[in-house]
C-alpha cells in the first residue's frame, strides 16, 4: 500500500476517534503522536478537504474533523488518493484488468465506514502506531 494513502486511512480514523466540529484537530497533533512532522500530514489534509470527506476550521484552536463518519468509506479515501486508471496513460490491452482491479479494490473497501472503524481504532484510548517511517 502506498504511503500516503496508509497515512490518509490513519489521519481519517484519527479524526474519527479524536475531532468533531466543536474540537478540531490539527495536523501537528496528528503527525505528534506518530512521531511524524506536520508536514507529512499537510498535503493528505488538504486532499481530504478538498474532496469534502474532512471540514478545516480557521483559528487559534483550528484543525480538522470529518462531519459524518457514518458517511465515509475507506473507498472515498482509497478513491481521493488513487487515481482511477486512465485510456491515456495505459497500455490498451491492460487498461480492462486495471479497471476492474481499480473497481474491485473500492467494492471491497466500500463497506468499512469510519464509523463503525473508531472503536477497533482506539482500542484502550491509543490509537495504534504506524508500521513504516517516512
Amino acid at each position: 500500500m502506498q504511503t500516503k494513502l496508509r497515512l490518509a486511512y490513519h489521519c481519517a480514523l484519527y479524526l474519527t476517534a479524536y475531532a468533531n466540529k466543536e474540537k478540531p484537530v490539527s495536523g501537528g497533533v496528528i503527525a505528534a503522536r506518530y512521531g511524524l512532522k506536520k508536514r507529512a500530514f499537510e498535503s493528505i489534509l488538504q486532499r481530504l478537504t478538498g474532496s469534502g470527506l474532512t471540514r478545516s476550521a480557521h483559528g487559534k484552536d483550528g484543525g480538522h474533523y470529518i462531519p459524518d463518519p457514518e458517511t465515509v468509506t475507506l473507498a472515498d479515501i482509497f478513491q481521493c488518493f488513487t487515481p482511477a486508471p486512465c485510456p491515456e496513460g495505459s497500455d490498451p490491452p491492460l487498461l480492462p484488468a486495471l479497471t476492474a482491479e481499480y473497481e474491485a479494490r473500492i467494492t471491497a473497501l466500500r463497506p468499512f465506514r469510519l464509523s463503525d472503524l473508531k472503536d477497533a481504532y482506539i482500542r484502550g484510548n491509543d490509537p495504534p502506531p504506524l508500521d513504516f517511517v517516512i
